[in-house]
């Protein structure tokens, strides 16, 4: 039975546009069944017209979710297009692959696509966009390839595509910014960091849309243009609701329902229609204030650096003032002049879009509340003036990151409210100098990494919450501060951009050339820190690096999934480089890995089964450290093993079992420890070896040397070994 429609919410619907009833037309096709190709559904839409704000309501006039079928494929080619229709993933969830080509699109921002997190190919060919915007794709991290070719870009964020580490092509050909000064790289000699690996070459890819592609002027035009004609086609679009309101209830009569239902949601489509009005120069304020307290009954500021002209206000001792859901989209400059006795602001859910550095310059905050608006960046020295701001509130806004010292002079600071943000990563920096705090709270963000120490200047911290992020879902003081410093340190650590200079050298036994990394300028400093690695065009691909090497640099663990970079090693190599720990993933997936040398560094401790991985090694060197202990099978699957070096370690016991059990060994040292006690079996596992070297021990000083032909045989030295270092366990 359809319900009837009140008078007043008729109106609404009417101004607020067919949106409500807009059924998405979609031609089903198929592609895919077999071993090598899953299946691909793909809807491919004909006869579409979107307007800004347009909502889409059905799929070929079926508004039920659950009974629609599961697209992975969208494709909108040659149609009518401005804008990407608000809710489009409500009804494509699961898309893997969008295509809007050749339709006119103009504006592509992070609210569009964040809900695409499947996504993994995007096209948006051969249209009339002219700018893309920072955390344009923050969402989208499983993308691999982007193609934006023949638009009219003239502005790209330098850094819109540096997270995306799955990334493998991204195609700006044709476009004004990628057109004019390198032309001829885009026609016969395209940059191939940008085709062939853009994840890898970041860094290049970063400097050539800095180089490029980064007017700030030409984006500033863009953005003004573009508002004036939003403002002229929402206001025609009316007029022709109003003209066809009896065509419209025909049109929709089957969804009447649905849009009632969704009336209350949808009317969050309206608050977009701020950005979108005609700009006025002055700002228009006009307060309701009861004794110190004023709240705005309309507080219109339009512009950036604009000024409050009336002079209503300055007579009034005013000491906090709330300005919810108005217009707000800038905070004029003279707020100290109007305001000078103000202790409490609060600018809530009113499209608060930027922040100028200078706009507290003269006020004394104890409270700043800016949640629930559209801020996506904070400048250095916004809070400088705020030596006594307590509470600051910037939750539910487009923060993405955080400049170092953002809060730096806030030294009375309690509270920080950072939750429900689109910030990736917290370091040690921002929260340096917060040594007040008591409550900082980060849940819902998108958090990867945290720096390990964050927590640590924070000596006055009851609360934090970092629930809802991508590498860590724990609170305090639900979970202790000691458990989430030690997840923060197993899961959140950023990766640490390897670089190395490249060599080939040629093996002595024949003239193939080996490819040789020398690592430079590597800090490691906690356990499972990932690594980033930059390959420029000349640098051969680190698939076909042999040799690793790093000497003399400030790493304290392994590099963490290093074979993922290096696949194809045959040596690692570290030295003098106060590695202290090995664990036991440190060498997984290095299949070729023939030779491990770690010495000179300080390694006192190595986990069990560290070698278990790496069964195929002959070498390994672990001399001039101070391991004390080793765990039981240690090298015992090793058995390929010819050389085991453990000289200049403090090791006081020594087991058989340690060893591999197949006699494989020609070399072994352990010289100059500290051995106390040695297995008098461990001799039948070395027994084929051609130097075995016990000296300067505490329980035996000897040696055997075959290839000398030392006086002192195999046997003496068995003996010694049962007689004075196996006596007792």
């Amino acid at each position: 039975m359809m319900r009837s429609l009140n008078p007043s919410l008729l109106i609404i619907l009417t101004l607020f546009s067919s949106s409500f009833c807009y059924d998405l037309k979609c031609a089903r096709n198929e592609s895919g069944g077999t071993d090598d190709l899953p299946v691909t559904v793909s809807c491919v839409v004909f006869d579409l017209v979107i307007r800004p704000g347009k909502p889409i309501t059905s799929i070929n006039g079926n508004t039920d979710l659950d009974a629609l079928e599961s697209y992975n494929e969208l494709i909108i080619s040659h149609q009518k297009v401005k804008f990407i229709p608000p809710n489009i993933a409500t009804f494509f969830p699961q898309l893997e692959k969008l295509e809007i080509s050749n339709s006119g699109l103009e504006w592509i921002e992070e609210a569009d696509i964040n809900e695409f997190t499947s996504l993994r190919e995007l096209n948006l060919d051969n249209n009339n966009l002219a700018i893309l915007v920072k955390g344009l794709f923050a969402f989208n991290t499983e993308l691999e390839t982007i193609s934006i070719r023949d638009n009219k870009l003239i502005f790209v964020h330098h850094r819109i595509f540096y997270d995306l580490t799955n990334l493998q092509t991204i195609d700006l050909n044709g476009n004004l910014c990628t057109k004019s000064s390198y032309k001829q790289l885009y026609t016969s000699d395209r940059p191939t960091f940008l085709a062939e690996d853009p994840y890898g070459n970041r860094r290049y890819v970063e400097d050539f849309l800095e180089s490029n592609c980064q007017s700030w002027e030409a984006a500033y035009d863009i953005y003004y243009t573009m508002s004036t004609e939003w403002y002229s086609d929402l206001h025609s679009e009316s007029d022709k609701q109003i003209q066809g309101l009896t065509h419209q209830l025909k049109t929709c009569d089957r969804n009447l329902d649905a849009a009632l239902t969704n009336f209350e949601q949808q009317k969050s489509l309206t608050s977009n229609i701020i950005y979108m009005n005609k700009l006025d120069d002055l700002p228009a304020i006009n307060l309701s204030c009861e004794n110190e307290l004023c709240v705005a009954v309309d507080f219109k500021v339009s512009f950036a650096n604009s000024s409050i002209q009336s002079e209503l206000y300055k007579t009034q001792r005013i000491m906090s003032l709330k300005i919810y859901q108005q217009p707000t989209l800038f905070l004029p400059q003279n707020l100290d002049e109007h305001f000078p006795k103000l202790i409490n602001l609060s600018v809530t859910e009113s499209g608060l879009y930027e922040i100028d550095f200078t706009v507290f310059e003269g006020l004394d905050l104890s409270s700043l509340n800016l949640t629930g608006n559209r801020i996506h960046e904070i400048p250095v020295d916004t809070f400088a003036d705020l030596n006594n701001l307590q509470v600051l509130d910037l939750s539910f806004n487009k923060i993405n990151s955080l400049f170092d010292d953002t809060f730096t002079s806030l030294k009375s600071l309690q509270q920080l409210y950072l939750n429900n943000n689109y910030l990736t990563s917290i370091q040690i920096e921002i929260v340096r100098n917060l040594e007040s705090l008591t409550g900082l709270y980060l849940q819902d963000n998108q958090l990867k990494f945290i720096g390990a120490t964050v927590l640590t200047p924070l000596t006055s911290l009851e609360s934090v919450d970092l629930l809802g992020n991508a590498c860590i879902n724990m609170s305090h003081p639900t979970s202790s501060l000691v458990d989430i410093e030690a997840t923060i340190i197993d899961n959140c650590i950023a990766p640490i951009e390897l670089s190395c200079k490249s060599y080939r050298i040629e093996t002595n036994e024949n003239v193939e050339n080996i490819s040789y990394c020398n690592v430079e300028d590597l800090l490691i400093e906690y356990p499972k820190t990932k690594i980033s690695t930059i390959r420029n065009r000349e640098q051969e691909l680190l698939e076909s690096v042999k040799i690793f090497f790093v000497d003399s640099q400030p790493i304290k663990f392994f590099p963490f999934q290093l074979s993922q970079h290096f696949p194809n090693l045959k040596r690692i190599a570290i030295q003098q480089s106060n590695l202290t720990a090995l664990l036991p993933t440190d060498f997984d997936g290095f299949l070729a890995l023939t030779e491990i040398v770690i010495n000179n560094n300080n390694l006192s401790s190595i986990s069990g089964g560290t070698f278990d991985t790496v069964p195929q090694l002959e070498l390994l060197d672990l001399s001039s450290n101070g391991i004390t202990t080793l765990p039981q099978d240690i090298f015992a699957r090793l058995t390929r093993l010819h050389t085991l070096n453990l000289a200049d370690n403090q090791i006081v016991r020594f087991m058989a079992e340690f060893l591999p059990r197949k006699n494989v060994i020609d070399i072994f040292r352990i010289d100059h420890n500290r051995l106390e006690f040695v297995e008098a079996k461990i001799i039948r596992y070395i027994r084929r070896a051609k130097l075995i070297d016990f000296t300067g021990n505490v329980c035996i000083d000897m040696q055997f040397d075959k290839i000398e032909s030392k006086p002192r045989t195999l046997a003496e030295l068995s003996g010694e070994i049962d007689l004075s270092c196996s006596a007792k366990d």
